[in-house]
């Protein structure tokens, strides 16, 4: 209907309600009294921080009818007399499969290369038999997708390069140069477990294509995607994937040492 008919505009945002639509788009937000107007605004933040998708129509059709390309939408719920938008919709060809919580949308975000934003919180180990935990603000992200024939089987590599500045941290910790190159490997590391278990989530459990891989191969590997086109549903879930971050923490701002001290 949305496709066929002449009003309906194709970058409109699309989610998918939990529940009835009907009942959310009759609430008065306290953001705003517009339903429409109020879950756009909602929207952008969620999106600003990594939490949720941002998809227009025509994204969301254009997915549907490229063959090994599944779509994803954002989730939006009714919470008391509000609305909350959170997570995200996968879709197997045009049934949605499951869900993603925002932590794992993050992931999923990272891997498509559309992290605008958000904050980062990092582990990292002990200080005065304390667990020390980071909070660091995401600037920019950035992500590539490359694919190599092993042993005649297709491996995937995510590369992902993250850029982010320090925010906060639990304990105080004197920062030298080898305490920050320490906190750029935590802040890689907790990077890298999020994405490996977010594909590995969409990929071994939903078997959703929403990364597109087998793309990035027929891009790369022309010859042994015609070969094996006919076998990807079996191919994919047992497809190897390497994920490897690297992360960068400017210093500016950063006060290496208490002058009180």
């Amino acid at each position: 209907f949305l496709t066929r008919d002449h009003e309906p505009r194709f970058r409109m945002n699309v989610l998918v309600a939990k529940g009835k639509a009907k009942d959310i788009l009759e609430l008065k937000s306290k953001i705003n009294p517009i339903p429409s107007a109020g879950i756009k605004t909602v929207l952008e933040e969620e999106r600003s921080l990594a939490k949720a998708p941002k998809v227009h129509l025509h994204d969301f059709v254009e997915k549907l009818m490229e063959p090994y390309n599944d779509p994803y939408l954002p989730i939006i719920r009714k919470v008391k007399e509000d609305f909350e938008i959170f997570g995200t919709a996968i879709f197997k060809e045009d049934k949605m499969v499951g869900e993603l919580t925002p932590r794992e949308t993050r992931g999923m975000l990272r891997v498509l290369g559309e992290v605008k934003g958000g904050l980062q919180i990092v582990k990292f180990g002990k200080h005065k038999d304390e667990t020390v935990y980071l909070s660091i603000e995401v600037k920019k992200s950035k992500a590539s997708i490359h694919a190599k024939i092993v042993k005649n089987k297709p491996q995937i590599i995510i590369k992902i390069k993250e850029t982010g500045f320090m925010g906060s941290m639990t304990q105080p910790i004197e920062l030298d140069d080898k305490t920050i190159k320490e906190m750029e490997q935590a802040y890689a590391d907790s990077i890298k477990k999020e994405v490996e278990h977010t594909v590995s989530k969409i990929q071994k459990e939903l078997k959703s294509n929403v990364f597109n891989f087998a793309g990035t191969i027929n891009r790369e590997h022309k010859k042994y995607w015609k070969e094996h086109q006919q076998e990807w549903e079996t191919l994919y879930p047992s497809l190897d994937v390497i994920v490897q971050v690297k992360t960068h923490m400017p210093e500016n701002g950063l006060i290496r040492k208490n002058p009180g001290k």
